[in-house]
């Protein structure tokens, strides 16, 4: 008798652990939910739906990304010097 009230001792300890840690997942679950990023770049491909309609699209893409890069502010490039080396043969 002792044996099987142990037993069920033991059953009711791991039936009331695992009650709990499920609530508790639940709960963290509930923590853990990410709102979604809302972006100025979700509209990518708004309207397009041809090729055509893709390279207005692109440019008005690059001209929005070369914006957020600052592009217009970068140096100017600089002039490029081409040295030639002279290699002495020996005869």
């Amino acid at each position: 008798m002792k044996k099987f009230l142990s037993r069920w001792y033991f059953v009711l300890v791991l039936l009331i652990f695992f009650t709990t840690q499920a609530t508790r997942a639940q709960q963290t679950n509930s923590l853990m939910e990410v709102p979604a990023i809302q972006s100025s770049w979700d509209d990518l491909l708004t309207g397009v739906k041809t090729q055509d309609e893709w390279h207005q699209r692109r440019a008005i893409l690059k001209k929005r990304y070369l914006d957020l890069l600052r592009d217009q502010f970068k140096p100017e490039k600089p002039e490029e010097v081409s040295k030639t080396h002279l290699v002495n043969e020996k005869k």
